[in-house]
């Protein structure tokens, strides 16, 4: 009985499609279905539109001013090492050195050089990645003659080419 029974259900089923009525109901229900679909596609166009570019344009604004500040901050921080180097007494030559170092490692890191260390990311980085990479490294080996031997002498000549060689680094970086 159910088989005829479901039979019976698609027969009057399909008569009532196949009638005026139903056809018009039909016509009817697929026009509604498509017109509120397009008025839903709609919608989601417009307040994607409405959102997006605004979201955008913070977030570029926001980027912009937080590279203003890294910028600022990494400036005053450099202005600190040269002061350091003009003073030409030997601790704060030593502590010169030691800051831009300090400032070089925090760059490769921002910029996603790979390493545990300063001396690994400068081993990693490729040969014209910077102009004066041979000359980073030797400051860089200053820098740890300077942190690893207790009676390291720094001289003034060898201070301020280490800072020079850093600062030509920074500012083939942008940092400067």
């Amino acid at each position: 009985m159910p088989e005829y029974f479901l039979d019976y259900l698609l027969e009057i089923l399909s008569d009532f499609l196949e009638s005026n009525i139903g056809t018009i109901l039909f016509l009817f229900i697929k026009i509604f279905f498509e017109v509120f679909t397009i008025i839903l596609f709609l919608v989601i166009v417009i307040l994607v539109i409405k959102t997006r570019p605004a979201n955008l344009i913070q977030e570029a604004i926001e980027g912009v001013e937080a590279a203003q500040l890294e910028r600022e901050k990494f400036q005053r921080k450099w202005k600190s090492v040269i002061e350091k180097l003009e003073l030409r007494d030997e601790e704060n030559l030593k502590s010169a050195v030691v800051e831009a170092d300090q400032l070089l490692d925090e760059v490769l890191k921002k910029l996603k050089c790979f390493g545990e260390t300063t001396s690994d990311r400068l081993k990693k980085l490729p040969p014209k990645s910077l102009s004066n990479l041979d000359e980073i490294k030797k400051a860089h080996e200053l820098r740890n003659n300077v942190v690893y031997e207790d009676d390291f002498q720094l001289n003034f000549d060898d201070a301020r080419k280490a800072i020079k060689a850093f600062e030509k680094a920074f500012k083939e970086l942008e940092m400067l």
